[in-house]
This record gives C-alpha cells, structure tokens and sequence, in this order.
C-alpha cells in the first residue's frame, strides 16, 4: 500500500531518529517482500578491471621507457626522468582507490543504506573520506606528468612557459581541494559520523565542494590536453603521420568524457539520504576517470611499444 508507506516514512521522517528511521524502512521493506537492490558488484568489477588495465598499460610505458627507447629527434629519452617520477605516485594512489573499491563494495557501497548494519556505514563514509582525497591528488598528478612529458618533446620557450603555468594551476587545484576536502566537517570525523545527525557537526556544502572540483577539473583537462595539439599541427609530418600523432594526442579527452558522465552522478552528492546507494555511481565513475587518465598518459609508450613490432602501421617519426 503505497499510502501507507508515505505515511509511515513521513511520521517517522518527523518523530524518529535517523537510525530509527532506517529500521523503520528495513522493516518495511521486509514485511513487504521487496526486492534489495544490490550493486556492489559494479563498484568492485570498476576498482578490479580498470586498475588491471591501468597497470599494464602503466608497465607498458615502464618497459617501453627502458627497452624500446624513442627517437632523439623527437627529443623523448631513454633515462627515466620526472615524468616517470610523477605517474609512480599517482599509480600508488590509484591502486589504493582500486584496492579500497573492493572494501567498500564488502561492505555494502551500491546497497540501500537502510538494508546495512550501522557500523558498516561509518566505515563506508571514512573510506570513502580517503577516497576522495586520494583521488583529488592522482589527477592533477597524471595531468601534471603528461605535462612534464610535453617539456621534453617540445623545446619552443613559449610552449615550455605556458607548459609550466598549467602544472602551477594543476599543482593549485590538488592542494587547495585536498585542504578543502580533508577540513570539510569540524571536527574531521564529521565527514563520515554527520549522516546519524548525533554528533556536534558543522560541514561544507559538499555539493557545492563536488560540484565546483569537478568543474575546475575539467577545465584543467581541456587545457592540460589541448596544449600539444598546436605544436603537433605545426609538425614537419605528412598528413597521415600528423593525423596519427594527433588523434593518440587527442584520445585523452575520452577523460573529459568520463568527467562529464560523472556530473550526471553528482546531483545527490552530499545530500542523499540513501548514502550507500547514491554514492555507488559517484564512486565507479570516479575510478573510472583515474584508469581512463592513466591509460591516456601513456599513450605514446604504448605507440611506441606498437612501433617496435608493427613499424609500418606507427610510422618511424610518428
């Protein structure tokens, strides 16, 4: 009886606790022999799979790096250099987002929030507290190595300034909103304790903290990635062999993509009152987005890990 159930949640909307709240819609739920959804699979599938392909494209580009050295005249080298340095500390963190996916999947993450013990839901939220921090510094980390790539293909002084006031802002943009998000409740353990509404908390909109990070972020990929096209237009190549180098260049705005999917998710961040559920999409995508990056980072080790089989199909100065 559908009038019932709206009567029975909103009086308890207006005279229970929270955890009351969530007994109340278990019960229900169970008298009422409906269904439980259960996602958790998605969200485990998302950290597994895409952190085994981030890795091996990752070794890839390692092995590529030392094996299979690149043409001098492209000015791309043999030696490991800060690049490299830069994707080593993001890839650490992208594994742990990966690895914690499957944690958090154990736990309930991509179920109704009322179907899951209460402990289980704490530990959720703080997991997914270091999540989000994790996740708020590997971007910018892998912008900034793909950043640090182009300073060593490209040698004109202009192209080199501009290259290093985009790893500044990117640099900028993970501290500022790892600050803002590591300081988002007062006291710090609000951020995963706020949602029973028994604690003395005072947080950000997070939201609006979602909200703006993934805006920032976006316009911070669009310059990230749109920085070498000029130089590569500029290339002596013929046209087959710009088209190539271009369209390698241009697949990392599948990231932006996969940014703009994950806006669609973002609309009952940090004000649903089904945490577990709502979160699961938030969560996935956001994983997705780290592997997507990491893959397109390495994009010309894997060209020319391709090249040093099949040289015909990449070209020898492509």
């Amino acid at each position: 009886n559908a009038t019932l159930t709206a009567k029975v949640t909103l009086c308890a909307a207006q005279n229970c606790t929270i955890k009351q709240q969530l007994t109340t819609n278990n019960t229900t739920d169970t008298i009422c022999s409906r269904p439980a959804r259960d996602q958790t699979h998605i969200v485990s599938y998302a950290g597994v799979i895409g952190c085994a392909i981030a890795l091996i494209v990752y070794l890839i580009r390692m092995i590529s790096k030392v094996s299979f050295p690149c043409y001098e005249e492209m000015r791309i080298y043999n030696q490991l250099w800060w690049d490299n340095a830069v994707i080593i500390f993001a890839m650490a963190e992208i594994i742990g987002v990966s690895s914690l996916s499957i944690v958090l999947a154990n736990l309930g993450l991509g179920k109704d929030v009322w179907t899951l013990p209460f402990g289980n839901i704490y530990k959720i939220l703080k997991i997914y507290y270091v999540d989000e921090d994790f996740y708020l510094t590997a971007l910018p980390l892998v912008k900034i190595s793909m950043c640090l790539k182009y300073l060593r293909i490209f040698q004109n002084p202009k192209f080199k300034k501009a290259t290093w006031i985009v790893i500044a802002l990117n640099a900028a943009y993970g501290l500022a909103f790892l600050l803002i998000s590591l300081f988002q409740c007062r006291p710090m353990s609000c951020a995963w304790t706020h949602w029973d509404l028994e604690h003395d908390c005072h947080c950000n909109n997070i939201n609006a903290q979602g909200w703006t990070s993934a805006a920032f972020n976006m316009i911070l990929d669009a310059h990230t990635l749109g920085l070498p096209l000029p130089m590569l237009w500029k290339m002596n190549l013929n046209k087959r062999k710009k088209f190539l180098v271009m369209l390698m260049f241009s697949l990392g705005f599948f990231v932006t993509i996969v940014s703009i999917l994950r806006l669609q998710v973002l609309i009952e961040f940090g004000n649903s009152r089904n945490l577990t559920w709502d979160y699961r999409a938030v969560g996935y995508w956001s994983t997705i987005e780290l592997h997507a990056a990491v893959v397109c980072a390495c994009m010309p080790a894997i060209r020319n890990f391709i090249r040093r089989f099949h040289p015909r199909l990449m070209g020898s100065t492509a």
